[in-house]
């Protein structure tokens, strides 16, 4: 699949024909190899195009736009480059051999994954291959090039090309069943659904087309057994669309450009800015994973690898260089009962989690978190993960505040996040608001000298706290604020306040409204609002 690079590289236009060329050896001064900056488990890179990892040789291969493709250990403990005769643009693996499109000597390159010998494949394919695909036996190449096929064929076994399409592409990949789906590239980002034929001449045909995706395409992951597909798009959403009608299902915000990537048991990542979130097919989330400290994991910047998923990251301007990480890819985080959404509750009331973490998980511990509006969280509880993965406990409600989740695991994992919906301590008004009003036919009618007067009764009662009285009055057709008192309660929950006189009031209909907030340090929770119309 597509890894787009970020760190561009000089497009340079090549005309030529699409006769076969045969595949030849490499020549053995071809592939000088040489080590690859390794520090504390970040591979260094120089830029960044496309990622693949082979859990079979347990080798991860980075390609940066470059001749220099990178190749590191799958823990990140080693890693060296080899040199290709193509600026590698796009990979993908066929067993042990990972096939490179890019430009230069040759458009199509092959790696043997156990030696690391390089051949080449064919030539003349495109001058700025964006993506490959594997399908039916045959390499599909994507170009986004006016000058050369937007989707050529080619076969990997004499290097003979064929032209299948003119239309510019972004990306190609697989579909079940001998078909590819196919992006376009920005102002033409239409999804095609393609069904290669069964003739000796490679040809598809268009089954099935989404003219309009919510942005432009940035990376595409088909979920093994599963007939949907997941899209990242630009505009930092993530969508999946059925495979046979490319009708939408449903889409995610992702935080960033994202990036997404399929395992082959159907759980989903998806990365964007910092953080990986990991999804069931049908969009269940389980949780976070903070993969960088600073800067942004590139667009279309994620691989699955066995139980972890890596990612390349492009660092703040005053770092060296990019890198590669990984973090530890599984369902961690997936609660079994817990607070999922908002909701109100009295001030003493026990919350309760429980949750089982599932085999692959790394978690010795669970930490809820108080999550304020300062960068401190506070930390309610530790709980404990038993042998069989379950853990249980209770939190304390004393005031409005939004719970936060930490799965701390091993030693060379950062931990997996979730975040909940927020638990409201709950201030609703339950006698309601008082002022010194008498209603005529449905009119509440001003019977004092310009003053209000404020009473009720608040839950949860806490001592000497403060209880926030807005009263607000419309004018000119907008709502403004005509007083702000902080009222201490002077019993269990009950409250008073009176609002200075406004000459302005007397002798013209005014509407006002109140506003009791039971959390005014905080400035939230449920409001209680009545609107009164006062008459001279």
């Amino acid at each position: 699949m597509l890894r787009r690079a970020l760190i561009s590289a000089l497009a340079i236009s090549v005309a030529g024909s699409l006769a076969p060329v045969a595949p030849a050896t490499a020549k053995p001064d071809r592939t000088p190899s040489r080590p690859a900056a390794v520090r504390a488990g970040h591979v260094e890179l120089t830029g960044y195009a496309d990622l693949v990892v082979d859990d079979a040789s347990g080798r991860v291969f980075v390609a940066q736009g470059s001749t220099q493709l990178v190749v590191a250990s799958s823990a990140l403990t080693r890693a060296r480059t080899i040199t290709l005769p193509t600026r590698a643009r796009a990979m993908v693996l066929d067993g042990d051999t990972l096939y490179v499109a890019g430009n230069g000597e040759a458009d199509v390159v092959a790696v043997d994954t156990a030696t690391l010998e390089v051949r080449d494949v064919a030539s003349s394919v495109s001058a700025c291959a964006q993506d490959v695909a594997l399908a039916a036996g045959t390499l599909w190449v994507a170009s986004d090039c006016e000058a050369t096929p937007g989707l050529t064929a080619v076969d990997p076994a004499t290097g003979a090309t064929t032209e299948v399409s003119s239309r510019r592409l972004a990306h190609v990949t697989r579909a079940p069943a001998g078909r590819l789906v196919v992006a376009g590239i920005k102002g033409d980002p239409a999804l095609e659904l393609l069904e290669i034929g069964d003739g000796p001449a490679p040809a598809v045909t268009t089954i099935a087309t989404h003219a309009r995706p919510f942005g432009e395409v940035v990376d595409m992951a088909v979920v093994p057994g599963e007939e949907r597909i997941w899209v990242a798009l630009a505009n930092h959403d993530v969508g999946w669309y059925d495979l046979g009608t490319l009708d939408d299902l449903d889409y995610r915000s992702a935080y960033g450009t994202p990036s997404v990537a399929s395992r082959a048991d159907g759980l989903v990542a998806v990365a964007g800015g910092r953080a990986v979130s990991f999804y069931e097919p049908d969009g269940r989330w389980y949780g976070d994973v903070t993969a960088a400290r600073a800067g942004e994991i590139f667009p279309a910047g994620l691989a699955f690898g066995g139980v972890h998923a890596y990612v390349a990251v492009d660092p703040p301007r005053a770092a060296r260089a990019p890198y590669l990480v990984r973090v530890r890819a599984g369902r961690e985080s997936r609660i079994v009962k817990g607070p999922f959404r908002s909701r109100s509750v009295d001030a003493g009331t026990d919350i309760r989690f429980s949750g089982r973490l599932v085999a692959d998980s790394s978690s010795r511990e669970v930490l809820v978190y108080r999550r304020t509006r300062t960068s401190q969280d506070q930390l309610l509880r530790t709980l404990t993960v038993g042998p069989d993965g379950r853990f249980s406990g209770t939190v304390r409600a004393t005031q409005t505040m939004q719970i936060h989740v930490v799965f701390k695991g091993d030693a060379d994992t950062l931990p997996s996040s979730a975040t909940y919906g927020r638990i409201s301590v709950d201030p609703r008004v339950r006698s309601g608001l008082r002022g010194e009003v008498r209603v005529e036919r449905g009119v509440a009618v001003y019977r004092s000298d310009a003053r209000v007067v404020l009473a009720g009764t608040v839950r949860p009662a806490a001592p000497g706290a403060c209880v926030k009285v807005i009263l607000w009055v419309r004018r000119e057709g907008r709502w403004r604020i005509a007083g702000d008192v902080c009222a201490r309660q002077s019993g269990p929950g009950r409250f008073r306040v009176i609002f200075p006189g406004d000459a302005s009031y007397v002798g013209r209909t005014w509407s006002l409204q109140a506003t009791v907030r039971a959390n005014a340090y905080y400035n939230d929770g449920e409001d209680d609002r009545k609107v009164f119309r006062f008459i001279k």
